[in-house]
């Protein structure tokens, strides 16, 4: 290679490092650590779940914040909208989970159930149903409508961290802290399969767009692909950090991940090459989402420790 072949490859390896370092735009808070974050289906606005003891609706065009609620006893880890978007449910410190007539905001109810920290909260797909779960080892079925608690599903040993449903809605899956990641067959009311190989605490999974793979992240410093059929796994990928999320792209040709020092990479799963790494926040990545902005780009979210919610131009980085 010729020195200005030599040159102009280099600049354009470091004109994209630096294009994917560099969000689009960003919101910043002032209530600490963003926890969790929900996007309205329309492209409306966007709801964040913060550390210090609040919940806060934003305008996404016009980036400023139009709602806050802060009548929580402890922080916000989860939100969650319902099917139709006119309801969010949240949870966290004080055990309650609240419900909000949404976009106004508006307090609804706060039921109790568990008996400690709720961690996360995962709307059914297809019924009026919410599911929460966290330390006291339970996964709690709620009716959307009522906002009371009317089943327990009991099969962990230690705190659940997230769960996630199937495209196939009978089933749920469940990461977390005794190393196992399971799934529930709700028809049943029972865990039919086990997911093992991580030696810690597993604090995410999402399933693949198809249905067929499921990646889990870990704070043994793994990514681990699954086939979610037989429960065999299928591609291990060693970050070396502590994971905290993780997202498949819509197409689900891509995988997002998040670590707790702050990191993004990103990986294509035709040949598992990591495409991008590079330091997305300063603290854990907490959540990451898609978006498919008004101008036509496929718009990756994330959002951390530091109190920022950053847009990045995923379509840039797929190119």
């Amino acid at each position: 290679m010729k020195p200005i072949q030599r040159f102009v490859f280099w600049l354009l390896i470091l004109a994209n490092s630096m294009s994917a370092q560099s969000p689009l735009r960003s919101f910043m808070t002032n209530r600490g650590k963003i926890y969790d974050f929900e996007v309205d289906p329309a492209g409306k606005w966007l709801l964040m779940a913060h550390e210090f003891e609040s919940i806060s609706l934003w305008g996404l065009e016009t980036g400023a914040q139009r709602e806050e609620y802060l009548g929580f006893g402890g922080s916000v880890r989860s939100v969650c909208l319902n099917r139709n978007a006119d309801r969010l449910y949240a949870g966290g410190g004080d055990s309650a989970v609240f419900t909000f007539g949404m976009p106004a905001l508006n307090r609804i109810s706060r039921r109790t159930g568990h008996k400690n920290w709720v961690y996360d909260l995962t709307a059914h797909p297809s019924q009026n149903l919410v599911y929460s779960a966290g330390p006291d080892t339970l996964i709690l079925v709620w009716d959307a409508l009522s906002s009371k608690p009317i089943d327990t599903l009991k099969g962990h040993k230690q705190w659940i961290w997230k769960l996630r449903f199937s495209p196939d809605p009978n089933f749920l899956y469940s990461a977390a802290g005794e190393t196992e990641l399971v799934r529930w067959n709700l028809e049943k009311g029972k865990i039919d399969l086990r997911f093992h190989g991580h030696i810690a605490g597993i604090f995410d999974v999402d399933v693949h767009p198809d249905g067929t793979l499921l990646a889990s992240a870990s704070w043994d410093g793994t990514v681990r692909v699954w086939n979610a059929l037989t429960g065999n796994e299928v591609q291990l990928l060693t970050p070396r950090q502590p994971m905290q999320t993780l997202l498949w792209s819509p197409d689900g040709k891509y995988l997002v991940v998040g670590d707790y020092p702050g990191n993004i990479y990103l990986y294509q799963t035709q040949n598992w090459k990591k495409i991008h790494q590079f330091q997305g926040h300063a603290g854990a990545v907490r959540k990451m989402a898609f978006l498919n902005s008004s101008s036509g780009k496929l718009e990756l979210l994330s959002a951390g420790d530091d109190g920022r919610l950053k847009f990045w131009d995923f379509s840039a980085w797929i190119q």
